[in-house]
């Protein structure tokens, strides 16, 4: 006994006592199926208010609702309501209509009449790629909400192994694209210049050091009271390479002896197919003459999102390419609260055949809290 009182003078006297944080008031949102799993708003969904819900649906599609913003956001909402839909390969769905039942006291909800989709993919290196066969929906839909299609594309390319390739001054040659089969976009080799921060590699034409240093002095002289050094230690990209439908920004870095070199952002706005011809990088040792081959591998694909009409026909990417369509619903359930608010999605078409949802039922939590954990 005298051993239990004393960790208890302990803790309370040494300040080692867990302290509960209140959450604040939030609605905790419920639907009743099986598949349903809870996701709690921090530490990866398992701590903080129990704020969203995962379900299922037929053909694996999967649907997820929070209220509650986990950036900050708010979007001007009070208490928002925020649905996600996956849709995998192979499935296409399209709500019946754009009308919400939101049922509640107050019943001042805000519903969109558009839906955001967009789409995520990947594909091989040395495929075909075609802007048209990502695009989560048809391009008559785009055209008629005058919004023009485009996709990014990425990749890394890592150096598994110390080579001792760790050159002071690079030449970089990107691979040339074939469009529709026959013409071929050429890009003019580039030289990069090696910067060293903290003991590790970057690579950048002077054109990019340039504009570096323009941001730099332009934060001394506007905002000198801020960190303006940490500009010039952080490499974002170290390349841009501009032809026709194709705008490249990548990077090249060492770390521990290893070169990486690849693309952040390539933004595609052309419709007609192409592929990398070769599907390869060289690098090139200006000081030295040593070459390096780097064979691209997997390319990572994204579009979207684009604002589109409710009922729109919503599917996956097509033929080769792997991935799924997402569609975002941002609403919000009003300015004032209710005790107890269910929501009612329309009916959903999934592969022409109709799915009617259940009602997504929200209670108001006032009281919440948590002991904090130690880490995430």
């Amino acid at each position: 006994m005298k051993r239990v009182m004393g960790l208890v003078v302990i803790l309370f006297g040494g300040g080692c006592l867990p302290i509960p944080i209140p959450y604040g008031p939030y609605y905790q949102p419920f639907y009743e199926d099986a598949t349903t799993q809870v996701i709690r708003e921090e530490c990866h969904g398992y701590s903080g208010p129990s704020s969203g819900i995962r379900f299922q649906l037929p053909q694996g599609i999967t649907v997820a609702i929070k209220t509650a913003y986990s950036s900050g956001y708010s979007g001007g909402f009070k208490h928002p309501f925020l649905l996600t839909m996956t849709i995998p390969k192979g499935v296409e769905v399209a709500f019946v209509s754009d009308h919400i039942t939101v049922i509640g006291k107050h019943s001042l909800a805000i519903m969109p009449k558009t839906l955001s989709v967009g789409a995520t993919g990947h594909i091989d290196g040395n495929a075909t790629i075609t802007l048209l066969s990502l695009l989560p929906i048809s391009r008559a839909t785009l055209q008629q909400t005058h919004q023009e299609p485009s996709m990014g594309v990425w990749f890394w390319l890592r150096d598994q192994h110390d080579t001792g390739f760790e050159p002071n001054t690079l030449e970089l040659h990107f691979p040339n694209l074939l469009v529709e089969g026959e013409k071929e976009v050429r890009f003019d080799p580039i030289v990069l210049h090696a910067k060293t921060v903290h003991g590790d590699k970057n690579y950048v034409t002077p054109s990019i050091e340039a504009l570096r240093q323009q941001k730099y002095e332009r934060c001394l002289h506007e905002t000198p009271k801020r960190r303006c050094a940490t500009l010039l230690e952080i490499y974002p990209e170290g390349f841009t390479l501009v032809k026709e439908d194709f705008n490249i920004t990548g990077r090249v870095g060492g770390w521990k002896g290893l070169i990486g070199v690849g693309v952040n952002d390539m933004v595609v706005t052309s419709l007609h197919p192409w592929r990398f011809n070769p599907n390869a990088i060289l690098l090139k040792d200006l000081e030295k003459g040593d070459l390096q081959k780097r064979n691209i591998g997997t390319l990572y694909l994204h579009t979207g999102n684009y604002e589109v009409p409710f009922t729109s026909v919503v599917h996956a990417p097509l033929g080769e390419i792997k991935g799924f369509a997402s569609i975002y619903l941002n609403g919000s359930l009003g300015e004032e609260r209710d005790s107890e608010v269910s929501v009612l999605l329309p009916s959903l078409l999934i592969n022409g055949k109709k799915f009617d949802f259940k009602p997504i039922k929200l209670q108001l939590k006032l009281l919440d809290g948590e002991f904090p954990p130690f880490n995430c």
